[in-house]
């Protein structure tokens, strides 16, 4: 072997131990706390979109500690719409469970139960950033 590789070797056998530890150590996906949206109230907003102005419709979503949460749309101070709906994290996973809808016609009462809907969850700066095929949503938290 050639003394001009030598150098190379060494710093390889010096550094490889550091790389690999700290993959170790370091997990690859962070799992969002719970209490990061327990009792909190965040705007729902475009990924890298501009804020709404005081006459616009803004969202938000009001999650509580027990698992539920509400969907409420507003313009201005007036309330135009609040859905209840659950929630849960699993991971770097968020889901929604919608409330079953109960429908009636020609007499009869039919209960229509609805699928979760999943999100990935990623911290950012700012807020949550929830992924979701090609749609993207950030949640910024109302103070």
């Amino acid at each position: 072997m050639s003394t001009r590789y030598l150098p190379l070797l060494v710093s390889l056998l010096v550094v490889m131990p550091f790389l690999t530890w700290g993959q170790q150590a370091t997990p690859t996906g962070f799992p969002i706390a719970e209490n990061g949206f327990s009792n909190k109230t965040f705007l729902i907003g475009e990924a890298g979109g501009k804020r709404p102005s005081a006459n616009d419709v803004h969202d938000y979503f009001i999650f509580q500690p027990d698992g539920r949460a509400l969907f409420r749309e507003t313009r201005g101070t007036t309330v135009l719409k609040d859905s209840p709906l659950g929630w849960r994290l699993a991971g770097d996973s968020l889901y929604f469970l919608p409330s079953a809808v109960t429908l009636e016609a020609a007499g009869k009462t039919q209960r229509i139960e609805r699928e979760a809907i999943k999100y990935a969850v990623t911290k950012v700066s700012g807020g949550y950033l929830l992924k979701r095929k090609e749609e993207q949503r950030l949640l910024t938290e109302v103070q």
